[in-house]
């Protein structure tokens, strides 16, 4: 500002230009100052908000808003695909979203849908709901959630899916055949008691043990053809080509007891499981589904009718729990009301042995090739089945 003669002259420079704002003629120059500071503040801040616009919001979202997604296994190979609430943008960007794997590093897309929207004041709620086929025989995916942009840009979600979530939501891998030895990849029998796994490989390959403490396996016994095994205090019982049961003794490390009464069965022995000083075997014989109940000295106690077709057997306070592969279902039964209870979906698709050890259910499952552990509560049920 130059003041001389009573006259004001305002200049106001940027980096290149000298603008002439305002003239101010006659005496008291001062009494007019407080009218051009606000003048001049006016002027710099226009010229700012011209000089530094405002950004727009990205047309792009972050990916923590994008991953505002819910994934649920609802059948043993279809995953439920969903937004939640909080998935919420500023304008209608997404035009379209698809679902998919990586193979080798690469997106390869399963499924796809269109989204819709629902308007929030100024934002956007984006919302889907569809599903995408899973390998039923892997135990992880690599799933991909791609968004396509409507500037033909795309954005993708990735995360690693577990497909052992269905039906039992508690399931998790407990033992992988990494344990196996003697180049089996398949476990067929599992059984538990304290901190060894004894399991029974698929085919003609013998009982064996698993510490779970020092992580070794070892071959206890060798014999021919037979699927089922079950552990009781220092005993492990085990099935020796469909017809015979044979007691292996922890103690002395020698089978010592031989029960001679499934000799005419013709490869109908169907599961063993023992519990609370019984020995169930589930038999057919002469076409007729039974279990047979022995103490552990092999003495036969009973027989209780069974007319179900099913496979594999475990037991617990009273409950025993069978393989029904026809219905993909678990088989539940009372044996003191010998009556049936509401029968729940096979913890696999393919499942092998099953056996129940503390408060969890042990399967086996055959395409993914490891032994997984359920929560029992979430299994049992009392109500009878219709």
């Amino acid at each position: 500002m130059h003041v001389a003669n009573s006259k004001a002259v305002l200049y106001l420079k940027d980096a290149h230009k000298r603008y002439r704002l305002i003239t101010i003629l006659g005496g008291g120059v001062m009494k007019h100052l407080t009218l051009f500071l606000g003048i001049l503040s006016l002027v710099v801040l226009s010229a700012s908000c011209e000089k530094y616009p405002t950004e727009p919001e990205p047309l792009i979202p972050p990916k923590d808003v994008l991953r505002n997604i819910q994934l649920k296994q609802i059948d043993y190979n279809v995953v439920q695909i969903q937004s939640t609430d909080e998935l919420i943008l500023s304008s209608q960007s997404v035009k379209h979203i698809g679902a998919g794997i990586d193979v080798g590093g690469d997106y390869k897309e399963l499924t796809s849908t269109d989204p819709t929207y629902t308007k929030l004041s100024s934002r956007y709620s984006l919302k889907f709901n569809f599903t995408m086929p899973l390998d039923s025989t892997k135990t992880m995916i690599p799933f991909i959630l791609r968004y396509y942009f409507t500037n033909g840009e795309h954005a993708d979600i990735e995360q690693d899916l577990p497909t052992f979530k269905y039906p039992f939501t508690s399931a998790v891998p407990y033992v992988y055949n990494s344990i196996l030895i003697n180049n089996n990849p398949f476990f067929q029998d599992v059984d538990r008691i304290e901190n060894t796994l004894f399991y029974h490989p698929l085919g003609a390959d013998g009982l064996y043990s698993y510490d779970l403490i020092t992580k070794q396996t070892k071959r206890l016994v060798m014999y021919g053809a037979g699927d089922h095994i079950a552990c009781a205090a220092s005993f492990v019982f085990y099935d020796d080509d469909h017809r015979t049961v044979k007691r292996y003794n922890l103690s002395t490390q020698t089978t010592d007891l031989v029960i001679p009464y499934f000799k005419d069965l013709q490869n109908d022995l169907n599961g063993m499981a023992a519990a609370d000083g019984m020995l169930y075997v589930l038999v057919k014989k002469r076409g007729i589904n039974s279990i047979l109940k022995f103490d552990y000295e092999g003495n036969l106690l009973g027989t209780i009718p069974f007319p179900r077709s099913s496979y594999y057997l475990a037991a617990h306070n009273g409950i025993l729990y069978s393989l029904d592969y026809a219905e993909k279902r678990l088989v539940r039964f009372n044996v003191q009301t010998k009556t049936f209870l509401p029968s729940k979906p096979m913890a696999a698709p393919l499942g092998d042995g099953i056996k129940i050890y503390g408060n969890q259910l042990y399967f086996v499952d055959y395409y993914k090739r490891f032994v997984g552990i359920v929560a029992l509560s979430e299994i049992e049920d009392e109500q009878p089945e219709n």
